[in-house]
């Protein structure tokens, strides 16, 4: 009774979420009217939002609890990300690029970029996880052999060390990808066939750009004489981060792709369009590219279905599919609120506000149905990879309409501020946004991720083996079946039957 009164709780909430998108037909008289009516809407959809979050996160139903953590965490994580981003990218835009119109040079600028934050990001967690410092000196302590309270304490704590930076500075260096790979791109808006041509040129970049950061981390540990426990968690996530690097940059520019393929038009290096195109959208384009969207996870699910190698390719395709459906669900939201609401100002403040609530709104419904999904018995262990993947990419998906939101109140309060340049005040307040929100994201909600993680490759391994020991069991049983009728067999006259456990020579006549 209580499971259903949660679940009614939830669905309420969604239906909260949605009742208030019809406060974007309303016509504002005069900026005071728009300005009540962009905190109407935030305050209503703030609370709906976070009420929404405690029903969802205190459910019974242990996947969507652990499913509702999975995407809390992704929206903090990669609404800092991008937030520090684009306040970093001001700088870079403002000071060194300037009013430089020359796309080779901002092209190589963007690249650049990237590249610092990629090494940055291999080297900072080479640091925080005590390989490369003094803290991995001790010899053997740290040897993934040991077994005691304090090694696995000290295990659990260098894991949330790790995890926290890796994922922030993960989603930093995906959106530099992106700001990189979709500059590149620019180049080819007017050419359908060599826009298209970017995504792979992007995946087989940072694939190989990924293969030598993987070998020179083996090359690290292979100095010693055994992988201490510190190399091991700085290498499984490094590779965990680079992998999370690629999924996102080759799927921005892969649906980046498909909207210059549906709608004509290619959308600038953030995937914004002009007032124009972004209200000249018809139903047909925006079911068209949601529809593309979904078919990616059915790809990904026939695959899974025939089980194909695991490897690393493999599980960066995996990332990229589910990003890919995450970008298409974003983006033909974009349109469709543009379409039916928002026609006649497509960039204010309240229709980014209104788009977020729609967009978390259909994530956390989805959320819902994958679970069912997952529950089924026809599916099998792999597809609940499948569903936490594309949970994590909702997540991201939200954190990132959030984000949106935000980038334009910041940037509205930084044109408001004279005391020093509009970039330099959108990084302070891009600080101070991260300052607070990232130290309470890794005390309270991290720590709870991470141990639902591990309970959940706790359960898949469970599975595994009794899958193993099922099939094992079938192979034996029918061995048993075949190997007495072929003992049994008389040299003359009858053959025993297969039950009788000493074969018996029937003589003839």
């Amino acid at each position: 009774c209580m499971q259903k009164c949660a679940g009614m709780r939830s669905r309420i909430a969604l239906l909260l979420l949605l009742a208030i998108m019809p406060l974007g037909e309303a016509h504002a008289d005069g900026m005071g009217s728009a300005v009540n009516l962009g905190i109407a809407v935030m305050l209503l959809g703030s609370i709906s939002f976070m009420m929404g979050l405690f029903y969802l996160t205190n459910l019974r139903d242990e996947d969507l609890r652990h499913y509702s953590w999975y995407v809390i965490s992704s929206t903090i994580s990669i609404f800092c990300a991008v937030l520090l981003f684009q306040a970093f990218n001001g700088l870079v835009e403002a000071y060194i690029l300037g009013h430089d119109d020359e796309e080779g040079f901002e092209l190589m600028v963007d690249m650049v970029h990237m590249m610092l934050w990629y090494t940055g990001l291999q080297l900072f967690l080479a640091y925080t996880s005590g390989a490369i410092s003094m803290l991995a000196a001790d010899g053997d302590e740290g040897s993934v052999a040991a077994s005691s309270e304090d090694d696995e304490k000290e295990r659990k704590e260098i894991t949330l060390q790790v995890k926290c930076w890796a994922v922030l500075l993960g989603h930093i260096t995906g959106f530099a990808a992106i700001n990189a790979f979709a500059q590149l791109q620019q180049q080819f808006k007017e050419n359908l066939c060599m826009a298209g041509i970017v995504p792979i040129i992007a995946w087989v970049g940072l694939f190989l750009l990924c293969r030598i950061t993987h070998d020179i981390r083996m090359g690290v540990i292979s100095m010693d004489s055994h992988e201490t426990l510190r190399e091991k968690i700085w290498n499984e996530g490094t590779e965990e981060t680079e992998n999370d690097v690629v999924g996102l940059a080759v799927a921005f520019v892969t649906v980046q792709w498909l909207r210059l393929a549906i709608s004509g038009d290619m959308p600038n290096v953030e995937g914004e369009e002009s007032t124009v195109d972004l209200t000249s959208h018809s139903t047909s384009q925006i079911a068209m590219l949601l529809g593309i969207g979904i078919a990616f996870t059915m790809f990904e699910a026939m695959r899974v279905k025939y089980r194909l190698h695991q490897s690393r390719i493999v599980s960066q395709f995996r990332n990229i599919v589910s990003m890919c459906f995450a970008w298409c669900l974003f983006f033909s939201s974009d349109w469709l609120v543009c379409h039916f609401i928002f026609a006649d100002n497509p960039k204010s403040m309240v229709k980014h506000v209104v788009l977020a609530l729609f967009v978390t709104a259909c994530a956390l419904a989805l959320i819902f149905v994958l679970d069912k999904i997952a529950d089924m018995p026809e599916t099998s262990g792999e597809i609940d990879h499948i569903v936490r993947s594309i949970v994590m990419a909702l997540g991201i998906l939200i954190g990132f309409s959030w984000e949106k939101s935000f980038d334009v109140a910041v940037a509205n309060i930084a044109s408001k501020v004279h005391a020093i340049p509009a970039v330099e005040t959108k990084l302070v307040l891009a600080l101070s946004l991260a300052t607070l929100v990232i130290p309470a994201w890794r005390m309270h909600i991290l720590p709870t991720v991470l141990k639902f993680e591990e309970e959940d490759e706790e359960k898949d391994e469970e599975e595994v083996e009794e899958t193993d020991g099922n099939e094992m069991a079938q192979s034996e049983g029918l061995q048993g079946v075949r190997e007495p009728a072929t003992a049994s067999m008389p040299l003359f006259g009858q053959v025993a039957p297969a039950s009788c456990a000493v074969p018996q020579v029937v003589k003839p006549g």
